[in-house]
Parts: structure tokens; sequence; C-alpha cells
């Protein structure tokens, strides 16, 4: 698409996209995508704007730049970038979120196939431009007409790395067992090299130490003076204070599924579980997790088939950073293997692998009773208010939903001797 021919105004009219999307409604117009490439780096263009198909990205709007630089030092010498603009249920703290996940694999693991940051923006207004050695930030609009449409979501460009989604269900077994022993050689290398830290969720930058800064071996570079962990993204948690143990970070992601549960017209029919989920609750502080790593691993969080690229049956990418961070050493595998978007025969040579790299799995390293409580919390935590639901869903779907996750939710609360009545 060049960048002459207009970008659609509104997400609304493109099939696919629907008001339970937050990137419903979310679009930057051509003029200001070349206002935010102009004002960081003067004398540089945007030669096309290509946006990401309709429906394919739930959480933002997503654009594929082209840019020519006067000058080939700036932008770290990358020509295709990637602008990332934030749904409309996220504020800055997604934006710092990315940023600083990406600032740390490029400190930590400098070879691995990551999008490069090149700029972001929290509130739409100003942006930060980053080089090797400096980063300035900078007013954006300043040479737009004061008509032109501005929006306020925050943003992220990256460089682009190259490839396509994976798609599992096309690959035969040796192409599995190849991409699930890179896959694995990649998370071993970020869990290895990034420093495991004392507190949980995700991070935000900050202008000097703090008491829940991240503690690091190397400097992090411009345009970032320190870190904080603080919050769970995910759950769109925002806590006055950080998470320091495994009871508390899942005490308060069921917490703050029962608030959804209780007041979400969604999930109206399953109300029910709320006095054995309350009970449940109660129940949560006697669990053992004492088999488990008390410290908490640099995890994707997202590592699904359609955030790795892959050139043939190599991996060129990991994209979508958005909510990764520091959690639990079991949560990368509980996340994946809940939702069981890969083929068993993928995991268990993934998981085969990482054992042999030295990073402990539930195959062989991680406690069976450890993994069993942890899997079992996660599977009722994630069933009390599946955040799928609605979504796209005819009734008779939501409803289908609804009546498998309260039957997982049951079966769980079972294992914990949670009486739940008929």
């Amino acid at each position: 698409m060049s960048s002459d021919q207009p970008v659609s105004a509104l997400d609304t009219a493109d099939p696919g996209v629907t008001p339970s999307h937050p990137a419903y409604g979310v679009s930057l117009s051509p003029e200001v995508i070349r206002d935010i490439v102009s004002s960081g780096w003067p004398g540089s263009t945007v030669e096309s704007i290509k946006p990401l198909g309709a429906g394919t990205s739930f959480n933002n709007k997503i654009y594929f730049l082209k840019m020519h630089h006067a000058d080939e030092r700036v932008a770290f010498g990358w020509k295709d970038a990637v602008l990332k603009v934030n749904g409309t249920i996220y504020d800055g703290d997604k934006v710092q979120n990315e940023v600083a996940c990406l600032r740390l694999l490029e400190m930590y693991c400098p070879d691995l196939p990551i999008p490069r940051v090149l700029a972001w923006s929290e509130t739409g207004a100003s942006a930060t431009f980053v080089s090797s050695t400096h980063a300035e930030t900078k007013v954006l609009g300043e040479t737009l007409p004061p008509d032109t449409a501005k929006r306020t979501e925050g943003w992220i460009l990256t460089s682009r790395v190259p490839g396509s989604p994976v798609a599992p269900a096309e690959l035969d077994a040796a192409a599995l067992a190849s991409l699930a022993t890179q896959t694995a050689d990649i998370v071993a290398t970020w869990r290895q090299a990034i420093p495991p830290q004392p507190h949980c969720g995700s991070i935000q930058i900050r202008s000097g130490p703090t008491t829940n800064g991240i503690t690091l071996t190397k400097p992090l570079g411009p345009g970032i003076p320190a870190l904080a962990i603080q919050g769970l993204l995910v759950e769109e948690l925002k806590l006055a204070s950080p998470i320091t143990n495994l009871h508390e970070y899942y005490t308060l992601k069921l917490q703050n599924k029962l608030n959804l549960l209780s007041t979400a017209p969604a999930y109206a029919s399953n109300r029910h579980l709320l006095d054995p989920l309350r009970e449940f609750l109660t129940v949560l502080p006697t669990l053992s997790f004492a088999t488990l790593p008390s410290t908490f691993c640099f995890t994707h969080y997202d590592l699904y088939p359609r955030n790795i690229l892959v050139s043939g049956t190599q991996i060129t990418g990991i994209v979508d950073w958005e909510f990764s961070g520091f959690f639990p050493a079991v949560d990368e595998f509980l996340d994946d293997w809940v939702d069981g978007d890969w083929p068993e025969e993928f995991y268990t040579t993934f998981l085969g692998r990482l054992e042999e790299q030295g990073v402990p799995t539930p195959r062989g390293s991680v406690d069976g009773d450890g993994w069993s409580t942890a899997y079992w919390v996660e599977k009722i935590v994630e069933s009390a208010a599946p955040w799928w639901l609605p979504g796209d869903l005819d009734a008779e779907m939501v409803e289908r939903g609804l009546r498998n996750a309260e039957g997982v939710v049951k079966q769980g609360l079972t294992r914990f001797g949670v009486v739940v009545l008929p």
C-alpha cells in the first residue's frame, strides 16, 4: 500500500474487528504516521504503510512501514519497521512494559531474533527516539494541520523481523521437532541470561531507583534510567506494591476473576460458582508451592504459534512482548499448555530440549506435586471468567463455553477439597 493511499479511518469498517476487540476503532492516519517518522529523524520519510489484516491482532492496531532515511545511521539503519498502536483499554504501562522487555533482551540476548526498539510514545503526544548512544524525546504533531485527526493511544515502533507466523498443522513430525528444538534453545537463552528477580509482574520505566527495582548486571542503555516490577498487565491489575510470592500471585489473579464473574453480564449464568470459588480463596494460602523456585523468571507469557515467525522451518523472529515480564518459573509452560495451542508432540520435544539445556520443566526437574498444584490453580483461575468469552461468538457458543468452563472449575475445586453443589 502506498503511503498516499488512505488507511481506513476506523477499524469498524473492516471485517473481523468488532466492539469486543480492544483494537476496535483504533487507527492512525498516514499523515500522523509520517509525522512520527519525520519528527524523530528529520529527513526520513515513509515510503509505504501497510496495516495488518483486520482481526489478526486482538489488542493493537499494527502497521508495517517502509522508511527511507537521509542519514543511514538513524533508526539503527532499519528501513522496515512495525508500528504497534495500543488498543483502547490500555495505557502507557503496556508500552513501557514492552519497551523494557525488548531492552532486556537486547542487553542480555543480543543474538536472538528479536525486534529492536526504535521509538515509543506513552500518550501519542510526544515520543522517545533512541540511538546506540542516546535517547531524545520529541513533541509530535507540530507540523500537522490543526484539523488532522490525532490519537491519544500509546505506541511502540520496532524493527521488523522477517518471517511469517508458524502454522503447526502444516508441519510434518520432523519439522515440528526442529521447531520445538529451536524454540527451546531460544527460551533457554533468555531464561539463563536474564537474572531472575524477587518480585513478580510487569515492568515499568522509572526515573530513578525504587524499592521494587530490577537488579541487573548490565547498564540499561539510553532512554531508560531505571526499571521496576509493578502490576499485572495481562490481568489489567495496577498494584500499589510488588508481588513477592506465589500465593499472593495466584490470590490476586483469582480475586480479579471473581470480580469479573460477579459483575460482567457475559458470565451471569456461572455466578453460582462464586461461593465455592470464594471458599477456594481461603484454601489457596494452605497450598504448598515449596518445591517450585521462589524467584521469578523472565517470561514471554504468550509463546503461541502466531508469535513465532519462520522462514521455511527456521525461526526468524519472536514477537509480541507486550505481556512479558517476570513470572513464576512454571508460568511459561502453564500458559501455553493449559490453552493447548501446540501439538503434544511439539511440546514433548520442547520440554525435553529445555531439560537438556538445564531449564527445569514439568517433564523432568519440576516436582510433580508442585506442578500439579500450579496447573490446577491456573485452570481454575482461567476458567472462573474466561477472557475469550463472549468474544465474537454467538449466544449458543458462549453458553457452551461457559458450561465447559464450569466443568473445569468444578473438577479443579474438587481436587482441592472444595465441595460444589449441583
